[in-house]
């Protein structure tokens, strides 16, 4: 049984495991993963999505081990978009480990992967992970040169996610350096781009607890602390389904520095027990560092020195143990530089998608614009020529002598409109235009010249052949069942035939005899064909019409 067989059956159970709780979507991918087949694609779509519950749901350990399975199955499988998803998730949970030369060795490998397979989103995802390696150990100047060479490829980004998250980071950094002028412009980018950005449900909770997190954040740098609680409290609730200890944990930190700001350090200090009560000490993360500061902080304000002295202490030691443990010094300049390499490598591989992407743009745009070209001198009813696209025809055409104009009415066309409809009369000229279109093919260049009246320019035909062409054809109209839309009577045409005298003759003056021959045609009692010569002698050439019972005269 496949992945999609078991979600699509979880569906109609009414049960999306995409947006189910972290704890509730990890069971439900562990049975998923018993049941698939081991070492298929399905196997290994089913360990990603396992560790990506276990991660959300705080089983970092087990979310590592679904990584580590699945990365052999990726290897099997040469499943590069799955790889890259893997090494982005284990960098984050080494991150959450504080396991930083791990998080940054995944990083590197991420990026050089993506680097081979021409894949920016996931080279973005390197780079904003390796950027939160420097605000971890405090460095937000060096994480917003990280920042920057994202922006100088945003454009190229695929991902409405990414694009917000790193600007999100960016924001961070920003407020943290105090730049509140720029971090408020940033700010309502994200704003924007979070009402229009289509992401799981679970994206969607913590983008808007990031925002609101970021506003609150601004607003008490601003000196509006009840602002700030306000903010933060909506916050609150709206993460409550899918907030990480992370998410929780800063969001208890800024309300209790605008708690102390607001004059009220016991309660500040309460809401970062409470939080600190649910934490593992064991694993002395940056997080559980900005815990302990600001909890002294707190203390500090509640006159309880001692209590201050020792969580400021406990933050020490973890400030010491991270940076002992980050890669501090290849941050800021290996890691720079296997970048800038790298950098070269992708731009290359970039260049050729974005010129292969222009190529087909320029052929897209020159066939539409020849398609506009084409549609201006195309008759929207019948698909023939129209009148524009006559004249530029005659334009191109050397006209010799060896070219014949037939024009061509149809017989009491007014009597179908007033008594059948317009709605028939298009019809009627509709269906005449595909059978001009289908009997003049090769040979002819067919317009509908106004209304009811159709020009066709005959080339390589002298006046017995295009006399002898436009009779068929009038044969054809006479007895072309058109029983669909005109019931109770049959349909026929009279057309008049000439030549060009010279190769310079205008258009007007052959126009002129030819609709002479029409009217001749007409006058003749209709369905006929008539000829009206360039000159009063015409040899081998019947200057007669014949009417519609064949007769001639």
């Amino acid at each position: 049984m496949t992945v999609n067989t078991l979600t699509k059956r979880l569906e109609e159970e009414g049960i999306d495991i995409a947006n189910l709780e972290p704890q509730k979507a990890f069971k439900a991918w562990s049975l998923i993963t018993e049941l698939t087949e081991e070492h298929s694609s399905e196997a290994l779509q089913s360990l990603y999505q396992c560790a990506k519950a276990a991660s959300h749901s705080g089983h970092i350990e087990t979310s590592n081990n679904y990584l580590y399975e699945a990365k052999a199955y990726c290897n099997q499988l040469d499943d590069k978009e799955t790889a890259l998803k893997i090494y982005t998730l284990l960098s984050n949970n080494y991150t959450d480990m504080g396991d930083y030369h791990s998080a940054l060795s995944s990083l590197l490998e991420l990026a050089t992967l993506a680097s081979e397979y021409g894949d920016m989103d996931a080279y973005v995802h390197a780079l904003v992970g390796i950027g939160n390696l420097c605000v971890v150990y405090g460095n937000h100047k060096r994480a917003m040169q990280y920042f920057d060479r994202i922006a100088r490829v945003d454009h190229l980004l695929n991902s409405m996610l990414l694009r917000l998250r790193y600007r999100l980071f960016t924001v961070s950094s920003l407020l943290e350096l105090h730049d509140t002028a720029t971090a408020h412009k940033m700010l309502m980018q994200c704003e924007e781009m979070a009402k229009i950005a289509d992401v799981a449900e679970q994206d969607e909770h913590t983008l808007v607890c990031q925002i609101a997190l970021y506003r609150a954040k601004l607003q008490r740098l601003q000196g509006n602390n009840h602002k700030a609680l306000n903010t933060l409290s909506k916050a609150k609730l709206l993460s409550r389904k899918h907030n990480t200890f992370w998410m929780r944990g800063i969001l208890a930190i800024e309300a209790a520095k605008s708690l102390i700001q607001l004059g009220k350090p016991d309660t500040a200090a309460f809401l970062i027990q409470r939080q600190l009560s649910r934490a593992d000490l064991t694993v002395p993360t940056a997080s559980i560092k900005s815990l302990l500061e600001t909890q002294s902080r707190a203390y500090t304000a509640c006159g309880l020195f001692f209590k201050a002295l020792e969580r400021q202490k406990l933050a020490h030691e973890i400030s010491k143990n991270i940076i002992q443990r980050s890669p501090i010094s290849d941050l800021e300049g290996q890691v720079m530089r296997k970048l800038s390499n790298l950098e070269l490598k992708f731009r290359l591989i970039v260049s050729e998608k974005e010129n292969k992407l222009l190529k087909a743009a320029h052929e897209y745009h020159k066939n539409t614009v020849a398609q506009l070209e084409e549609d201006v001198y195309r008759d929207a009813l019948t698909g023939l020529y129209n009148r524009r696209g006559l004249d530029k025809k005659l334009d191109e055409l050397t006209k010799k002598t060896s070219v014949s104009l037939l024009i061509l009415d149809i017989d009491h066309f007014k009597a179908v409109n007033d008594e059948l409809s317009h709605l028939t009369g298009d019809k009627v000229l509709e269906t005449l235009g595909e059978l001009i279109n289908r009997y003049f093919r090769k040979e002819a260049f067919a317009t509908r010249f106004g209304g009811e009246e159709f020009v066709i320019l005959l080339e390589h035909s002298n006046l017995a052949v295009a006399w002898q062409t436009a009779e068929v054809f009038r044969k054809l109209v006479e007895t072309y069942d058109w029983s669909a839309y005109l019931p109770d009577r049959t349909l026929t045409v009279s057309i008049g035939v000439t030549q060009f005298a010279t190769d310079n003759e205008k258009i007007k003056s052959a126009l002129y005899r030819a609709d002479k021959a029409l009217y001749t045609a007409k006058a003749k009692g209709r369905n006929a064909v008539c000829i009206e010569p360039p000159s009063p002698k015409a040899k081998d050439v019947p200057i007669y019409g014949i009417n519609n019972q064949g007769r001639k005269q």
